[in-house]
């Protein structure tokens, strides 16, 4: 349980609860004042992380050490103990000097653990291409080629460790030399999957499967794995549509549904047609059904999707990283840290990329790194480091050498010349002297509101903006002996509004959020633009979206609100590219050129001369279009050529060397072109739309054809596939816990981090909002919570719950229905505290169709029984009639002669009709009342889900700080029950509270009450969304 809101006008009461320890007193029992090994660095430190890692499985545990030439160079390895929840150790190599090292496999990297629901995995690079450098061979810029994940239980640890020997082993050893060569070491196994019943049966899949259910070597050897990823082959899960048939699709449905029909009773709800319908479905495909599955199974089968598209994600070819150089900042920021670093007092967290007048007299070697003797992930971009979260317990445990920073994004490097005959005339044409030129794009990818297209829109409430990219070109000439290097900097990124678009056609309209203000929107928009402004100066915005048609409401939008930030350090401009290059003329992007010529002169370029600095950027393009890809992309490269073309004429090169099809107009179309795919291969799932003409220069019938193929390829991932990746990547980068994935299992969707955040803000002023309007001055509110509950009294299962705020003073239970819209009250009812006789807690299952709703832990409630003598209920009616205890007596009283028994809850009796005269008012009232006398009345609560990695978004609770925070659904309800049963206790003089544990609605009654089509719908969806 954990404090919302800090200020509330109504005094509160802390009633202390057993068991529950304050995380303050703790802190003052005496903690060592040490820094965190994760702040601390041995005398003489590894800065790089290790290039060649060699991991080894056995029965002690899986280790891992440098694999360099002199063993004895080692002096410590790395332990990892066997199980889910086994430890990263740090030991001697002496301890361990009995181990064999001639069975491991060499590695180049750690990715980091994943700790899923049945088992922990050690995700590691079995395969690297060289993707460019950064001015140097020396500063190697690698992508992740392929990646295995090593379950830590030594039969599927030695499983995955011999499949990427025996690749290895049929490598030739000529590449292994090869720092650049391609990837040795890519796994691939066959499977074989163990039937539920622990036996197993010999199939031959198509694709490579690993499944780790039980770390008995019996349930090994009963099957083959592989958790490993292979870029040439086929990816996991293809079919061909050759093998689509009516069993297809039968045999994975009734997979899902076998544990319902084999569990569930006959329901007496379900008329005989939807039973017949069940009993032919079962009938036509009774040899394919199975055995129920026990939940075991379905976390394994959960486990194994996880890590497919985790490893996916990581082995798309835009994962980057380096082993000797910081690659997550520009060159400009360098060098504008290294000035930082030379002051007496450096500022550590400085964030500009302008590099003061007084160091630009200085020297400046381009290689020098700030910081160069820290580890290499205490230097990285933490914006751009994307395994950052995986890695956090080698962190946490100082191994810093076994860190690789993971960048997604784009590099690549490319090398030419240039005749220096065509542009010097005292040379003669027939020495034909050339001139080496090395030219490198790189873009950095940012991790904040990460996520896939229809996903991720717009802007967060940490102002953060989806798809933002910063793109940096390096080009290094040497001239007369001069070494000349040029940087030129970059930026896209989603519209920076609060706005949303869904998947579900090729051309769906984006729609601006309804629920944010235009203050919000500004608001929101100025801290952008205060953080892009203070790195890079001066924000030029170029907007690419439509000015007419589906798009202009949202450009028109964007451009008001940049009107009324009203910033000097933001210009914006408005290029509707589909309207100003109709007709495929997309030569015509010249003219936009033109208009920014002196936006272009007073940003200028960075320009190092023999370790001198000529001119900086002063300033940044923010180019947007909807998606950010294909059209920004096509303008950042028409940018870009300008800018090289400026470059080079600056040192004497003509600008018509850059002319028709020379060397340098190949290689720069080459590279921009698959700067788009990769970025687009990240965001959107498939190449980019238009890169016919970045590649070639012209547009023409078979590139528009190919985008018609990528738009539909777009289209089918969102509306099915991006569901479920999305949930991996929030899962991946911290952003949500396992908990992510029990909601996809339900909604078969996925809830955006922020929006979380900002829900239990809005929740939290809920609670404060309603103890200020209901609680009297002469009672202290103890707690609040968020609870979800049915609309109506007396009812555990309905079709319609709602939220509801429940408030606990040291009088009285307060249970209150809040219009969120309104942002008021909308019915409450007051239960004094000596009314309540029973309280009961259990399992409370709404839907046995997914595996996260059957889990009681996940799934809890509870049911306050309460008599009806003192209890008041009031409704916001606009009105001075607002209560329903008068207008209700008469028929209370009828319920009450009805002679029924007190023991079994009763649902009240109301009026048959109401006339038609009857007012508005007159029907809530009716709704709203409750019998009064002594019968008993119910209100059931389930508690909503907790994150643990937003910890405070599903509690909305008020109250004691010192109480810990649950983890789980159960222990949110054993908390509250809790607190609700001391304060009975306290207000009734120590009269004890009877309080139950029991089940509220079993599986077996959800089962029940869910319909033969509810199950159909649900497992045709789940086939669809999740495979």
């Amino acid at each position: 349980m954990k404090r919302i809101f800090n200020k509330s006008k109504k005094p509160t009461l802390t009633i202390p609860l057993p068991g529950l320890t304050s995380v303050a007193s703790a802190l003052h029992a005496g903690v060592a004042a040490t820094l965190l090994p994760k702040f601390t660095v041995p005398p003489l430190p590894h800065p790089c992380p290790y290039s060649r890692i060699l991991v080894l499985a056995t029965k002690k545990g899986l280790f891992f050490r440098p694999d360099i030439d002199s063993h004895s160079d080692v002096q410590n390895i790395l332990k990892f103990e066997w199980g889910k929840e086994g430890r990263i150790l740090e030991i001697p190599d002496s301890v361990e000097d009995d181990l064999d090292w001639t069975s491991a496999a060499r590695v180049w990297g750690i990715i980091g653990i994943m700790r899923l629901y049945c088992d922990a995995f050690v995700i590691v690079i079995t395969g690297r291409k060289h993707s460019g450098h950064l001015l140097h061979e020396s500063r190697m810029v690698y992508s992740i080629k392929a990646a295995s994940a090593i379950p830590l239980h030594y039969e599927g640890a030695k499983l995955v460790i011999s499949a990427i020997n025996a690749k290895h082993a049929r490598t030739p050893a000529v590449v292994m030399s090869t720092p650049s060569g391609p990837n040795p070491f890519e796994a691939n196994m066959m499977a074989k999957t163990p039937s539920s019943k622990g036996g197993s049966t010999s199939t031959k899949p198509r694709v490579t499967k690993i499944k780790f259910l039980e770390p008995t070597k019996a349930d090994y050897e009963s099957r083959e794995s592989d958790y490993s990823s292979d870029s040439s082959g086929p990816s996991s899960g293809t079919s061909s549509p050759g093998n689509i048939s009516p069993t297809y699709l039968v045999k994975p449905l009734h997979s899902r549904l076998a544990s319902w029909h084999h569990e569930a009773a006959p329901s007496p709800i379900e008329p005989s047609a939807d039973q017949s319908l069940e009993n032919k479905l079962k009938k036509a495909s009774a040899v394919t059904i199975p055995e129920p599955e026990m939940a075991e199974e379905h976390h394994s089968e959960l486990d194994d999707k996880i890590l497919r598209e985790a490893i996916k994600e990581f082995t798309k070819g835009g994962m980057l990283f380096s082993y000797s150089c910081d690659i997550s900042h520009s060159l400009q920021w360098k060098i504008r840290m290294m000035a930082e670093l030379e002051k007496d007092a450096p500022n550590e967290h400085l964030t500009s990329n302008i590099i003061p007048e007084s160091f630009i007299e200085n020297e400046h070697d381009p290689f020098d790194e700030p910081h160069a003797t820290l580890p290499l992930w205490r230097r990285f971009d933490t914006h751009f480091w994307w395994n950052e979260q995986l890695t956090s317990e080698f962190a946490d445990a100082g191994l810093h050498s076994y860190i690789i920073p993971i960048m997604q994004g784009f590099c690549q490097t490319a090398s030419f010349t240039i005749s220096a005959s065509e542009n010097d005339e005292s040379v003669s044409t027939s020495e034909d002297i050339r001139i080496p030129v090395h030219y490198t794009v790189i873009s950095r990818r940012s991790k904040n509101r990460a996520g896939l297209r229809y996903q991720r829109r717009g802007i967060d409430d940490n102002a953060d903006v989806a798809n933002y990219v910063e793109t940096e070109t390096i080009m290094q000439v040497t001239r007369e002996k001069q070494n000349h290097i040029f940087t030129f900097i970059q930026i896209r990124g989603s519209i920076p509004l609060f706005w949303s678009q869904l998947g579900n056609t090729i051309k769906p309209i984006p729609q601006l959020s309804t629920d944010r203000t235009q203050e919000q929107q500004v608001e929101t928009l100025s801290r952008h633009f205060d953080k892009s402004v203070g790195h890079y100066g001066t924000n030029t915005i170029v907007n690419l979206a439509g000015q007419k048609g589906k798009e202009a409401p949202l450009s028109k939008a964007y451009k008001e609100t940049v009107a009324d930030m009203n910033s000097p350090d933001v210009c914006y401009y408005d290029y509707d590219f589909h309207e100003e290059l109709k007709g495929m003329r997309y030569e015509k992007i010249a003219s936009l050129i033109e208009t920014l010529d002196d936006t272009f002169q007073t940003q200028g370029f960075l320009w190092i001369s023999d370790k001198k600095i000529l001119s900086q950027q002063k300033g940044v393009f923010r180019i947007n279009c909807i998606d950010c890809l294909d059209r920004t992309n096509v303008v950042e490269s028409a940018f870009a050529r300008s800018v090289l073309q400026t470059q080079l004429s600056s040192i004497g090169i003509a600008v018509y060397a850059l002319s028709a099809r020379s060397e340098v107009d190949v290689v720069f179309n080459d590279m921009w072109a698959n700067n788009g795919d990769m970025i687009s291969r990240e965001y959107a799932g498939t190449t980019a739309l238009k890169s016919d003409y970045t590649r070639t220069g012209k547009r023409d019938f078979g590139g528009i054809l190919h985008d018609g193929m990528n738009s539909i390829a777009r289209v089918f991932s969102s509306t099915f596939s991006d569901w479920f990746h999305q949930s991996v990547i929030d899962y991946m980068l911290g952003h949500r816990s396992l908990s992510v994935f029990s909601e996809f299992l339900v909604k078969l969707s996925s809830t955006d981090p922020h929006d979380l955040i900002r829900l239990s803000k809005v929740r939290a002023a809920a609670i404060e909002s309603c103890s200020e309007t209901l609680l009297p001055e002469d009672e202290l509110l103890c707690y609040g919570w968020t609870l979800l509950g049915p609309v109506d009294f007396d009812t555990r299962l309905t079709e319609k719950f709602v939220e509801k705020i429940l408030l606990l003073s040291n009088a009285a239970l307060y249970i209150v229905q809040y219009d969120y819209g309104m942002e008021k009250v909308q019915v409450f009812t007051r239960v004094p505290l000596e009314d309540v006789t029973e309280i009961r807690k259990g399992a409370y299952i709404l839907s046995p169709l997914e595996e996260g709703s059957r889990d009681p832990e996940q799934n809890s409630g509870f049911v306050v029984s309460f008599v009806n003598s003192g209890q008041e209920t009031r409704v916001r009616s606009y009105s001075v009639r607002n209560t329903v205890n008068d207008s209700m007596s008469k028929a209370s009283s009828q319920s009450g002669s009805s002679g029924s028994s007190t023991s079994t809850p009763q649902i009240p009796k109301r009026p048959q009709a109401i006339g038609r005269a009857s007012t508005l008012l007159s029907q809530i009232l009716t709704n709203a009342s409750l019998a009064a006398g002594h019968q008993l009345t119910t209100a059931a609560f389930k508690a909503l889900p907790v994150d643990s990695a937003t910890p405070y978004v599903s509690q909305g609770i008020e109250g004691d700080e010192s109480c810990s925070l649950p983890t789980s659904c159960r222990e949110s309800v054993d908390l509250i029950v809790t607190a609700i049963k001391r304060a009975y206790e306290i207000r009734t003089n120590g009269r004890k509270q009877c309080v139950v544990e029991e089940d509220i609605v079993s599986l077996a009654e959800a089962q029940r009450a869910t319909s033969v089509y509810s199950k159909l719908e649900y497992g045709v969806k789940r086939l669809l969304w999740l495979g």
